[in-house]
């Protein structure tokens, strides 16, 4: 599953599901309150299959000292909502046949990066 991190837009849930990916927006799951960073590593820590997809760059230095998450696909230098959704959907085929191989990959204006 892709899980799409708070600082993204939740149309982009909507946009991964169109190209038949699983994916919920953090905003979509059933809470009383905003879950934070910690809350979205505990529950990759028991879901390690999930990618998660941010701007925050706090999930890659966690990635790098811990491995928590497993899965990231950092969103790099893209702040602008239609940037995003335009950069996405001429990506959306080959980060689905990424995953689950790879572990990091960026998105930024230039296309992907994977880092290895």
């Amino acid at each position: 599953m892709y899980l799409i991190d708070e600082n993204l837009p939740p149309v982009l849930a909507e946009l991964f599901r169109r190209f038949g990916l699983d994916a919920k927006h953090i905003n979509e799951f059933d809470h009383q309150k905003p879950i934070k960073d910690d809350g979205i590593r505990r529950y990759v820590l028991r879901f390690p299959e999930t990618v998660v997809v941010t701007r925050d760059d706090d999930f890659v230095k966690s990635y790098f000292s811990r491995k928590v998450p497993e899965k990231v696909l950092y969103v790099y230098n893209l702040q602008v909502k239609q940037e995003i959704l335009t950069a996405f959907e001429s990506h959306l085929e080959e980060i689905a046949h990424l995953y689950p191989e790879k572990e990091l990959v960026e998105l930024n204006p230039d296309g992907l990066k994977i880092h290895s």
